[in-house]
């Protein structure tokens, strides 16, 4: 029989019996240690597995795995009795706050805010962070939300944040109302002079802490707000405004003077219009006695008093103004009556009893 050599090397080998084929032939393709043949890729599955368990692994014994965990409880241990040591030397242990302050607080004062919460100096940091929010709250209807943040090394801030008044409550007890509707005490150090003042003839605004409410007023307060953000100048100007019920509101502006009547069911989309019609009424000289009818669907109707009226046709009329266009639209002409904006003259009463006949349905 020919001389048998290794596919990767010259050194002979002795020849193999003469066995069955077959066998010999399963033989050849085992791997006995030397290098890899190509016809590793006849083996058996039975042989695979036995070479994975010849393969060594890198895991760790289970000896090994429980000398580290030994080291690490160990060295729990030792700092867990450092920092009972230190509290005891020191009188003050590491697990609680040595440094507490309040920030934000304008209306009320740092202790009671502490005294309601329950945290003081040397209080233990899972007591802080568990503390009743809720009972400063209740107790401070100014207070709006408490946050308490831990502040490196060893101290707490409770950060206190305020409601902002929006309105001043025209009556007795004084009081105001915040943006949110919560009506609040005056506090004459703290609230601006300038707020707007708000008032419902026959209305109790209550205690501080509860919501206003004014019945059958509908959505006023969200369209008052969007006045507000939306609108910073126009919102500098009203002095105030007034509820009389059945959705009748009368906004009142400071200088020029002059009446907003106004039904939030109908017209909240004429607010951005306002400041138009302004500039329009300051360009054409009206008086101050002008009253802006908002009480429409889809129009303002201005009314200025009898004279000023005649004086403003005659201008009109003598300056070649008549197709000028409506206030505030520049589109339509001024004082008839199918304008979206237009300028009529009418007593007070007769506003009302155009309201009522002109008013083109409630939404």
């Amino acid at each position: 029989m020919a001389d048998q050599f290794d596919l990767y090397s010259t050194r002979k080998r002795r020849p193999l019996p003469d066995v069955d084929p077959a066998v010999r032939k399963r033989f050849e393709s085992l791997d006995l240690g030397r290098s890899r043949r190509p016809i590793d890729r006849l083996r058996s599955p039975k042989d695979e597995e036995i070479a994975e368990l010849s393969i060594p692994r890198g895991d760790a014994s289970p000896r090994e795995s429980s000398h580290g965990l030994r080291w690490t409880l160990l060295g729990l241990a030792v700092v867990t009795i450092a920092v009972v040591v230190h509290g005891f030397v020191s009188g003050s242990p590491l697990w609680t706050a040595q440094n507490v302050r309040v920030v934000g607080n304008r209306a009320v004062e740092s202790e009671p805010v502490l005294s309601a919460l329950g945290i003081e100096p040397g209080v233990s940091w899972w007591h802080a962070f568990t503390a009743d929010q809720d009972a400063v709250l209740d107790a401070y209807p100014r207070v709006d939300d408490v946050a308490i943040r831990y502040h490196f090394p060893r101290g707490l801030v409770v950060r206190v944040s305020e409601r902002t008044p929006m309105f001043r409550w025209l009556g007795e007890p004084a009081r105001v109302v915040a943006e949110d509707g919560t009506v609040l005490a005056a506090v004459a150090s703290l609230d601006p002079s300038d707020l707007p003042c708000l008032s419902a003839p026959g209305i109790d605004p209550g205690l501080p802490g509860r919501t206003l409410e004014l019945p059958g007023s509908g959505d006023y307060w969200e369209q008052l707000q969007r006045v507000r953000n939306e609108n910073t100048q126009l919102w500098t100007q009203i002095s105030q405004v007034q509820y009389e019920g059945e959705r009748r509101f009368r906004v009142f502006f400071r200088d020029p003077k002059r009446v907003v009547l106004w039904d939030p069911y109908l017209n909240a989309h004429l607010w951005s219009r306002i400041p138009l019609v302004l500039g329009d009424l300051a360009e054409r000289g009206l008086g101050t006695d002008a009253v802006l009818d908002l009480r429409f669907r889809d129009r303002i109707v201005v009314r200025v008093p009898e004279e000023e009226w005649y004086r403003l046709k005659d201008a009109e009329a003598g300056d070649g103004l008549e197709g000028r266009g409506a206030i505030g639209t520049g589109d339509a002409k001024t004082g008839t009556p199918g304008d979206r904006t237009g300028v009529r003259r009418s007593s007070e009463e007769e506003t009302d009893r155009s309201v009522d006949g002109d008013r083109g349905g409630r939404t």
